[in-house]
């Protein structure tokens, strides 16, 4: 973090290659489909990249809608290439279409702190975990895109999750 650079460690835990971020606070960097790197900028604003090995950023997240990102502090990218954020000050869980850097989903309210159902307070991680492989009964946070309303399905709910059993999470 504090030096702002990737470096990636073979098996003996020694550097095999390593990259200054243009970042100022990169946030747990992740290896997209492509070999390219997924990294959130823990800030205010915040911002998410992904940058090839060589250092070239081929895209960011700019705000189009949904506002700015507020301390962002993990984003992965799901099989279908959109990408689910931590907008961790702003209370809320995020799917980006990195195409047209569009919010097509959220969970909690934006900038709006809270314990009950639809809300969220500092989500600092979340789990992808594949339909096929979540246990027998376990329930999966859903949304209805306003793009044809296609469902989505975002990972199981492992927060407390007696609470949500039997329950739709939206």
């Amino acid at each position: 973090i504090q030096n702002h650079t990737l470096t990636e460690l073979g098996p003996d835990w020694k550097p095999l290659w390593s990259l200054k971020l243009p970042i100022l606070y990169p946030s747990d960097p992740q290896p997209t489909q492509d070999g390219n790197y997924l990294i959130a900028g823990y800030t205010n604003p915040g911002k998410i990249i992904i940058i090839r090995r060589d250092g070239q950023v081929v895209w960011s997240y700019r705000a189009v809608n949904g506002g700015p990102l507020n301390h962002p502090s993990l984003a992965e990218q799901l099989p279908n290439g959109n990408i689910i954020a931590n907008d961790d000050r702003n209370h809320r869980v995020i799917v980006i279409d990195p195409k047209t850097s569009r919010i097509l989903w959220q969970y909690g309210v934006t900038g709006v702190a809270g314990r009950a159902h639809g809300y969220l307070r500092v989500p600092d991680g979340l789990d992808i975990i594949a339909e096929h492989k979540l246990p027998s009964g376990a329930m999966t946070a859903t949304t209805t895109a306003s793009l044809g309303g296609q469902v989505h399905r975002v990972g199981a709910v492992t927060w407390h999750p007696a609470r949500y059993r039997g329950k739709v999470v939206v």
